[in-house]
Formats: C-alpha cells, sequence, structure tokens
C-alpha cells in the first residue's frame, strides 16, 4: 500500500506539470489498437454445373428370320382322289383358247411366243374354280432359257390371279398379282433352283399346281417344290403363262393340260 502512494505522490505533481504545459496525457498510457477483423470475402461458385445425361436405353434388337426357300410340301394328291374337270391336248384349235398372235395353238399345243425382254403373256380357257389342280406339259421350243413359264390358277382378271412357275435354266417361283400389283414373288426374293426341273435341251416338264384353300403348292415332274399360303384371291380361272427376264426371245410350248378338282 505504501508504495502504491508513493506512486501517487510521484504523478501528482507530473501531472499539474502537463496540464501546465498544455502536453498531452497520452503518454501516460499507451493503448495498442487491435484492427478489427476485416470479413473475409464471401467463396463464389465458379465450377460449372455439372451436366446431366439421360440415357436411353438401348433397344433389344428384335431377330428377324432370315429368308428360305419354302417349305417342302407333301406328295401331289392321288389322282384317285381327284375328278377330272377339264383336259385339252390342244389338237381342237376351237376348244376355247385365245388365237393371238403371241398366244395361240400349234404343232398340237399351245405356244406362248415373247419377242422382247421383261414381257409376259397368258392364256385361259374361260372356266372358275375355287379348290383345284391342275397340270401340263411344257418344254422350250425356241430362244432363250432365261424365261418364266408354269400354271395359273384363280385368276379373276388380269390384276388378280396366282402363276406357279418354273424357268428352262432351273429356277422356280410361286408368285401373286393382286389388285393390279406387279407380280410378287411369295417363295423368296428371287427365284430359286430346283433340281427336279429338267434343263437338257428339248426336254420336257410336267408341272402341277395344287391351289386349294389358301394353299398354292408347285410340284414339278412329280417331285413336290415349294408351298405357300395367301387367301387374298379365293377362286377364278385356270391357265398357262409365260415371260422373259432378260432374253429377246422365248417359246413355249404347252400340251396335255388337265384340271381336276378334289
Amino acid at each position: 500500500m505504501r508504495n502504491i502512494f508513493r506512486g501517487l505522490v510521484w504523478l501528482l505533481p507530473l501531472s499539474i506539470f502537463a496540464l501546465g504545459c498544455n502536453m498531452p496525457l497520452g503518454f501516460l498510457a499507451t493503448s495498442t489498437l487491435v484492427p478489427s477483423s476485416t470479413p473475409l470475402p464471401t467463396a463464389t461458385d465458379t465450377q460449372q454445373p455439372t451436366t446431366t445425361f439421360t440415357i436411353t436405353p438401348t433397344p433389344t434388337p428384335v431377330l428377324t428370320a432370315t429368308p428360305g426357300p419354302p417349305p417342302t410340301p407333301a406328295p401331289p394328291l392321288a389322282l384317285d382322289t381327284l375328278e377330272l374337270s377339264f383336259f385339252d391336248d390342244f389338237t381342237d384349235v376351237d376348244s376355247g383358247w385365245d388365237r393371238l398372235e403371241n398366244t395361240h395353238y400349234q404343232d398340237d399345243g399351245y405356244r406362248i411366243f415373247i419377242d422382247m425382254p421383261r414381257t409376259r403373256y397368258w392364256a385361259k380357257p374361260y372356266l372358275n374354280y375355287e379348290d383345284v389342280v391342275v397340270e401340263v406339259d411344257a418344254r422350250l421350243a425356241g430362244g432363250e432359257a432365261d424365261n418364266a413359264l408354269g400354271l395359273i390358277c384363280k385368276h379373276q382378271d388380269e390384276d388378280n390371279f396366282y402363276a406357279l412357275m418354273i424357268s428352262s435354266d432351273g429356277f422356280f417361283a410361286i408368285r401373286k398379282r393382286f389388285e393390279g400389283s406387279e407380280l410378287t414373288l411369295l417363295t423368296g426374293a428371287t427365284f430359286l433352283p430346283s433340281e427336279a426341273i429338267l434343263t437338257s435341251p428339248d426336254a420336257t416338264n410336267r408341272l402341277r399346281a395344287e391351289c386349294i384353300g389358301g394353299a398354292l403348292r408347285l410340284y414339278v415332274n412329280q417331285q413336290p417344290v415349294a408351298e405357300v399360303f395367301d387367301n387374298d384371291i379365293a377362286a377364278g380361272d385356270v391357265g398357262l403363262i409365260a415371260s422373259t427376264f432378260d432374253a429377246d426371245t422365248t417359246e413355249i410350248l404347252f400340251d396335255n393340260f388337265t384340271v381336276y378338282v378334289p
């Protein structure tokens, strides 16, 4: 306590002196200013937003069947199960077929002659059937083998019919013309080969078309070749047809045209 008192006694005259001299008293107590806190800058988020990708599921591929040859039909219907409805060996030129420049009777047969590429002709006896079996003998009598020839069934008019055909160089097809369309292949993308078709010069092939219900069956020399199903045309005439592809000419001679009904 004594020491504190001595300190105050000493400071008193000094303070009086300072007041007299008009001196500041700041030297008596020195305070250190604590700087105020500088506010930290608010962080700005400069990161680019993350792109969101929507993943579209990849559809599972649907397996498509590779087109192949048409199913092979059963053996031809036995003749004793069929009724003979019509027969023509073309010895009578007044038997009812067309007699035009390219389709007419000749050499005790019926001739279809084509003298330009990509051309077809057909002929019919003006009959009408629903279920029917048709047979004919056919041979290449002249011109080139790059052709198609065969039988017609369910021919309603020139815009609606079926054609069951072979070519003289060993191929076959079942075709349809419906509502004026071009002939459509029902047995695949192209004509298909068959060993049942005889291709030697002057060879005669016996063709059979079975058109029963929606079934269309082609037989060559009693051997089953092709079968397809189509219900677009229910009934119509029967007949003969021939056409060329790139060949300039072809000549087909038909004989022994036979029609059965089941």
